[in-house]
């Protein structure tokens, strides 16, 4: 499921960052594509891998935030935010990292937004791309 693709990133990121990383997840059970989870997945895997490279140098408490919600019948948005330095060096236009998630987004026909005050935040809209069902 993405909820423990999702949950697996947290694993090894305190040798990374010589802290422990707090997550905070809220993810639906999510019916679609096993493609559209994967590109899903590749996208909050790279927002995760930016902040853990760029974001936590000065953080003695790391969090990072990571909400799928519905938006309508087959809509849905991934709302992604750490409380890292919030600087746009760290998630920069012309980065690797951004040009991924772009690609990402586009493929999956949706939009994103972001911004870089008291950490980075980032929300991507994908309007046509699931159905969604309760947890049990």
């Amino acid at each position: 499921s993405l909820l423990e693709i999702v949950e697996n990133l947290q694993y090894g990121t305190e040798t990374l960052i010589g802290r422990k990383l707090k997550t905070k997840l809220s993810i639906p059970n999510i019916t679609t594509t096993p493609n559209n989870i994967i590109y899903i997945g590749m996208i909050i895997n790279e927002l995760v891998t930016n902040s853990i490279k760029y974001a936590f140098d000065d953080q003695n408490s790391p969090l990072i935030d990571v909400n799928i919600v519905p938006d309508g019948e087959h809509s849905l948005s991934i709302m992604y935010q750490d409380n890292g330095v919030g600087h746009k060096t760290h998630f920069g236009a012309g980065g690797k990292g951004m040009k991924i998630i772009n690609d990402l987004v586009e493929q999956l026909n949706g939009t994103f937004e972001r911004s870089f005050q008291n950490g980075f935040h980032f929300k991507a809209t994908f309007p046509t791309l699931l159905s969604m069902t309760e947890e049990t």
